[in-house]
């Protein structure tokens, strides 16, 4: 279900706003820092006792999961096997690359907000994670 708002969510954004994407790309990469600092933030002061259930469950989630960043990549790789003869793909291949640098910062806050918790059991106390989890964790710290 998440998968879908995340999918929803990004189509509605790109399709949006994809003349400002392509003109201002640097400013997309800042913004995006800055809203990664912002849902950071969020579950780091623990502002979601604060909020309703809802919005962090179907909206702050999309984000620190992963949600949106997955649906981002789908969106890039997708957009390769589109016939290129409409409108909406034309102008969503324009921003191709952008979306994807985009998807690849989005990446961030998930590993940032996992990375706390599961890289430093990694370095403190690896005996109590799963051999799942540690691959995990040893293959993100590789990626990183």
């Amino acid at each position: 279900m998440k998968l879908i708002i995340g999918l929803a969510l990004a189509l509605i954004f790109y399709t949006l706003l994809n003349k400002q994407i392509k003109k201002h790309a640097t400013a997309f990469y800042v913004g995006t820092y800055a809203w990664i600092l912002a849902v950071i933030s969020y579950y780091s002061l623990n502002m979601s006792a604060k909020m309703p259930t809802w919005f962090t469950s179907y909206f702050m989630d999309i984000f620190q999961r992963g949600v949106f960043s997955t649906a981002t990549f789908i969106i890039v790789m997708y957009l390769g096997v589109f016939v290129k003869h409409n409108n909406w793909s034309r102008k969503m291949m324009g921003i191709r690359g952008e979306i994807s640098i985009i998807g690849c910062i989005f990446v961030l806050c998930h590993n940032v907000l996992f990375g706390i918790v599961y890289f430093s059991a990694l370095f403190k106390h690896p005996e109590l994670m799963t051999i799942q989890t540690k691959v995990a964790s040893i293959i993100t710290l590789i990626l990183l």
